[in-house]
């Protein structure tokens, strides 16, 4: 889904906005919203000064006016909203800039989340991964969809602890870069395959940083242009399984140059996968180092994302 906010969009929704007295009970983070972070609440409990804080933007979700409570969603201000809360009481009454019921849908207040806090502090990839999806940003929707269909899960969403036990995976800009280069989905699986039937220590890391990007450079390098792969897949996910993950991105990178240590482990994959089979069923090793298809290369061979 396209983005619905461009500058003047968002100057508009925030000029609609008016000023209410609201209590922090009847405020609430959606699930777009990133965790709040206690010991940033605890500092400005600690150096509290209502006076100078900025006045908290919410959307107003509904209101009773029988009885004068509402339901707001936090657009921007969760941290200044439970520091007053802890300061003063969450039936306290505290002064917000509110956008009225019924002017943003879900997904708007989920992209004018991302948007605002993006030019504040900065959420970390899988917050902002979150509200991507939240606010249905295709690309987002697709790659979270492939993960899942791997059996992979993300660490942060679905309830899953941030952590790279199998078979979760923290590296969620890693995720993405494997998506645009097309070597998602086969990454995934082999990892996948590799690690399943191991132990816990034994499949920690699977899906790290580091491994994505080890078996993503073989992926890619040994890929032939129309699609197939140049290697055997069942040997691959064998040779890989022998060890743990943090042994073969944990080897020792000293002396290496720059260009080396990228495809290190990769390269040591590569080095067991060539034991005892015959030269002309071996794989170049180094091709980790010159494979790189350009955009109009790969446009003209058709090798999709995913």
């Amino acid at each position: 889904m396209s983005s619905k906010f461009n500058d003047e969009r968002v100057k508009q929704v925030l000029s609609t906005a008016t000023v209410f007295e609201v209590t922090p009970q009847e405020c609430h983070v959606e699930k777009y919203g990133r965790p709040c972070d206690t010991k940033r609440v605890k500092k400005m409990v600690k150096n509290w000064n209502q006076l100078a804080m900025e006045m908290p933007l919410l959307a107003e979700l509904s209101y009773n006016t029988k009885t004068g409570i509402g339901q707001y969603a936090t657009i921007n201000g969760q941290h200044r909203i439970k520091a007053f809360s802890d300061k003063r009481g969450a039936d306290q009454v505290f002064t917000a800039q509110v956008i009225d019921e019924g002017k943003l849908s879900y997904e708007e207040r989920a992209e004018l989340y991302s948007i605002i806090n993006n030019e504040q502090k900065k959420p970390s990839p899988i917050d902002n991964f979150l509200a991507r999806i939240e606010f249905k940003d295709d690309t987002a929707v697709t790659i979270y969809e492939i993960v899942k269909a791997s059996g992979v899960k993300i660490g942060g969403l679905d309830n899953v602890i941030k952590s790279n036990k199998f078979p979760i995976t923290g590296a969620i800009s890693r995720v993405e870069k494997l998506y645009s280069r097309g070597t998602l989905s086969s990454t995934l699986r082999i990892l996948y395959d590799s690690y399943l039937n191991t132990s816990s220590d034994h499949s920690n890391q699977a899906f790290g940083e580091k491994m994505l990007m080890s078996i993503d450079q073989i992926v890619y390098a040994y890929r032939h242009p129309s699609g197939e792969a140049e290697y055997d897949e069942e040997r691959l996910i064998k040779t890989i399984s022998v060890n743990p993950a943090k042994v073969w991105v944990g080897q020792s990178t000293i002396g290496m140059t720059a260009e080396r240590k990228q495809v290190y482990a990769s390269e040591s994959i590569l080095v067991a996968y060539n034991k005892s089979l015959p030269r002309s069923k071996q794989l170049d090793t180094s091709k980790v180092f010159e494979r790189n298809y350009n955009q109009q290369t790969r446009k003209a061979y058709g090798l999709a994302k995913g």
